[in-house]
């Protein structure tokens, strides 16, 4: 009996101490976490490869046009003959059906003694042709050529241009340009003008005054006949033909075609 008891003993005092380590120390099991990986897309706007570059010329249109006056003393199918015809005296202009017209219908009811405004072009304000290479002639100069050529596209009008433009000088004795292609042909019963004393003169314009509007600004484009003088200078009486067209400014304002020295008027 006391053997046994002994036993019981010993087997408590082994067995107690390992129950108490297993509850102080548990087993721990470790299950790992995933890590979420976030992906971040960045979309590029879409870039517009139909829409065209802006150009360094939009916008830049030239009109090329000149003009002129006087009275018609034969027409002869396509050419039109004209007299008292400032600085120039006589020419002859081609009419054809692609010259807009005003006053009359039709190419064939311009008549002998009319009197017309006339805008022209000639042949060097056409498309030109590229110069041959040589020592002296490089392609900037071809690409210059061309260039101007294709601003004379825009559709012409029975009056002129007053963009600015340097007042030109007359060329005494001058001979009208050849091959000149009428674009506008205006049939007048009497020319639009008026006669003054110049006053002021600009570099593209001057001022006469005692006229029939008062005091008016006469502005001059490029390829304004000037008889009877380079330019107008102060004290000048001149004549001036005009557009027809009177901008009610300060002064008014008119946009002359010839400008002739002295108090007689042009032929009307």
């Amino acid at each position: 009996m006391k053997k046994i008891t002994m036993a019981l003993v010993l087997v408590c005092l082994v067995a107690l101490p390992l129950v108490a380590c297993s509850t102080n120390n548990p087993t721990t099991t470790t299950t790992p976490t995933p890590m979420a990986t976030a992906t971040t897309t960045t979309s590029m706007a879409p870039t517009d490869a139909s829409s065209p570059e802006p150009s360094a010329t939009a916008g830049v249109a030239a009109n090329m046009t000149h003009y002129l006056h006087g009275k018609i003393t034969k027409v002869e199918g396509e050419n039109v003959s004209l007299s008292d015809v400032p600085k120039y005296g006589t020419c002859t202009i081609k009419v054809d059906t692609s010259t807009q017209l005003v006053g009359v219908t039709k190419v064939d009811e311009l008549k002998e003694n009319q009197l017309v405004i006339v805008g022209y072009a000639t042949p060097e304000m056409g498309l030109g042709v590229l110069p041959e290479p040589s020592d002296t002639t490089d392609m900037s100069d071809a690409a210059t050529s061309v260039a101007g050529a294709m601003t004379t596209t825009a559709a012409p009008s029975a009056s002129p241009d007053a963009s600015a433009s340097p007042m030109p000088s007359a060329t005494p004795g001058a001979t009208a340009p050849e091959n000149m292609v009428a674009t506008t042909v205006e049939v007048v019963e009497t020319l639009p003008t008026l006669s003054g004393k110049v006053t002021e003169v600009d570099a593209d314009a001057f001022v006469i005054e005692d006229t029939a509007e008062g005091k008016v600004k006469v502005v001059c484009p490029q390829g304004t006949l000037m008889e009877g003088m380079d330019q107008p200078a102060v004290d000048d009486t001149v004549t001036v033909v005009y557009s027809g067209q009177i901008a009610k400014s300060n002064p008014a304002q008119v946009t002359a075609i010839s400008v002739t020295k002295g108090a007689a008027s042009p032929q009307a």
